[in-house]
C-alpha cells in the first residue's frame, strides 16, 4: 500500500485594498497601498495541487517600465516577476494544506516630479 502526500487546490477567500495613502521620497511621489489576498487551500482528489496564479494588471499613458505598452492592459506580475513587490506571492506563501493564509502585497506607485521653467 503507497501513502500519497496529500493534495489541495487554492481558493481566494477574499481580497482588500487597504492602507491606502500618499507616497513621496525625495524627487518620487506617488500612492501606495496593500493588497490583502485571503487564500484557503481545500483537499481534493486530483493526484497533483493546484495552485492560484497572480495577475496584476495596469494600464497608463506613462510606461514606467521598458517592456510595457502605453495605454494598453499590460501584466506587472508578468513583467516584473522578479521584482520584490511580489516576493510576499512568489516567495512567502507556505500553501497549507488544508488551511488558509493571508499574503499582503504593498504597491507602491510613482513618478519623478519635475520643475518646469517657464520661457
Amino acid at each position: 500500500m503507497s501513502h500519497q502526500m496529500p493534495s489541495c487546490c487554492c481558493g481566494v477567500e477574499g481580497l482588500k485594498i487597504q492602507n491606502i495613502r500618499q507616497y513621496r521620497s525625495g524627487d518620487l511621489y506617488g500612492h501606495q497601498f496593500d493588497l490583502v489576498v485571503k487564500l484557503e487551500y481545500k483537499l481534493t482528489n486530483k493526484k497533483s495541487p493546484c495552485d492560484c496564479n497572480l495577475k496584476w494588471e495596469e494600464k497608463t499613458n506613462r510606461v514606467y517600465f521598458h517592456t510595457m505598452k502605453a495605454n494598453q492592459w499590460n501584466d506587472m506580475f508578468v513583467l516584473l516577476l522578479s521584482s520584490p513587490t511580489f516576493d510576499p506571492w512568489t516567495k512567502g506563501r507556505k500553501k497549507p494544506c488544508p488551511g488558509k493564509e493571508t499574503i499582503t502585497i504593498t504597491i507602491r506607485r510613482s513618478q519623478i516630479l519635475t520643475c518646469q521653467h517657464g520661457h
